[in-house]
């Protein structure tokens, strides 16, 4: 637990920032009192903030807390749960696109310190982070193609564009996002932003069904929100997977997804897709 507070360690960042410093650890003492036991120890390079952090793991009376990077923005470090800023494990360019996620997440929420609540309007910060998930994105963040592309399925924040979601979302996909294998599964599914591909959603719903945890977490989303059982084949996977599972609500909930027409296919037709795709090992 940090015992220093906010107020306290960005008075600690402005000093190393004004004394020439790179990056700042926070240090806890186990010899002083709790109130009263972290320190800042500052590094004036990388290789220093390495060593620093290595000879402080064997003193059994510290402990390294935080690092922060002094070349970043404080905000965005002081937001995090725990400031873990270590030099040498990521590029410049990868720390960059760190920080614009980040920054896009707190504006996503409406948490960026720099707004004034008379600015927390929703359409303007869901454009500011639409922006700065833009930035990430130009730098090879992968999780900002996901978040990025989810705002152009729906139009939130920039205008709707279901091609530039699916690029985003192929982007995801292709570094293991398993929402994205979701939503290509929906944009195939529905043919948006594509061409109209059922073999297609089977694959990529397939792909996503290894992943048995996702799936019986979005099996209740489905059971808590039924209205959304409606032509949703990637849900008819979760349900089977939740069924699978001994979870006695699942099959009433597939039997509704076939009923009045509500899927584009036969059940049958759905298992044949599914089980094909499985055969083939989904998308690789």
């Amino acid at each position: 637990m940090i015992a220093a507070d906010r107020s306290e360690i960005r008075e600690w960042f402005e000093k190393g920032v004004a004394e020439g410093y790179k990056y700042m650890l926070i240090v806890y003492d186990r010899m002083e009192y709790p109130e009263n036991s972290d320190s800042p120890y500052y590094c004036k390079t990388a290789e220093g903030a390495e060593k620093a952090v290595s000879g402080f793991s064997g003193d059994e009376l510290s402990k390294v807390m935080e690092v922060y990077d002094l070349s970043m923005g404080m905000e965005v470090q002081l937001a995090e749960k725990r400031a873990w800023h270590l030099p040498g494990r990521k590029t410049e360019e990868e720390r960059a696109a760190d920080f614009h996620y980040a920054t896009a997440e707190m504006m996503y929420d409406g948490t960026w310190p720099s707004y004034e609540e008379a600015e927390k309007d929703p359409a303007r910060m869901k454009a500011d982070a639409a922006h700065y998930w833009g930035e990430a994105v130009k730098l090879d963040h992968t999780l900002a193609a996901l978040r990025l592309g989810l705002l152009y399925a729906v139009g939130e924040g920039v205008e709707k564009n279901h091609e530039k979601a699916l690029e985003l979302f192929e982007t995801a996909a292709n570094a293991g996002h398993i929402r994205a294998f979701e939503m290509l599964c929906l944009f195939y599914w529905r043919g948006l932003g594509v061409q109209y591909d059922l073999a297609q959603a089977a694959r990529w719903a397939a792909k996503a069904a290894r992943h048995t945890e996702y799936c019986l977490i979005t099996a209740k989303r489905l059971r808590d929100n039924p209205e959304q059982l409606r032509d949703n084949l990637f849900g008819y996977v979760c349900l089977t997977i939740a069924a699978e599972a001994g979870e006695a609500w699942a099959a009433p909930l597939i039997d509704r997804m076939f009923e009045d027409g509500g899927m584009p296919v036969s059940r049958e037709e759905a298992d044949r897709l599914i089980q094909k795709a499985d055969m083939e090992g989904g998308i690789e």
